[in-house]
């Protein structure tokens, strides 16, 4: 499990059908059919575009979450595939996939907080949104 001070990093294959979360900097380099994976980096430019979608992430009752990405598209070929919390205890991943309104509800233990939402957009440029809480 990741620590506060870890790097929970995302990595890719080259085509982008295949994602892989590292909770930590430790190990061999991961690869997809025999090819190394490339980690999911945001630019700047990036960043800028993204604001429009960056993750919400809303208190309910207890400590259960939502985490939505608001006005983002659900077609087949532009949509959130996964939403993601990294938390104090670990990290929980929901599938959303096309056509589904891109949020997700989390249900954590007593004491766990949410560090960062993820959302993975499953397009041609296959963008990774985040949200630090």
């Amino acid at each position: 499990m990741a620590s506060n001070e870890e790097k929970i990093r995302f990595l890719k294959s080259k085509d982008g059908k295949d994602v892989v979360i590292k909770l930590s900097e430790y190990g061999s380099k991961l690869t997809s059919d025999g090819r190394v994976m490339y980690e999911i980096n945001k630019s700047d430019e990036q960043a800028e575009q993204e604001q429009a979608f960056t993750p919400v992430i809303e208190h309910g009752m207890m400590n259960n979450w939502t985490v939505s990405v608001p006005n983002h598209s659900t077609a087949n070929l532009n949509y959130i595939d996964w939403i993601a919390v990294e938390t104090n205890y670990g990290i929980h991943i929901i599938q959303v996939g096309p056509q589904k309104e891109p949020a997700a509800k989390f249900s954590l233990a007593g004491g766990e907080r949410i560090i960062r939402a993820y959302a993975y957009e499953c397009s041609k440029t296959k963008r990774l949104y985040i949200k630090t809480k």
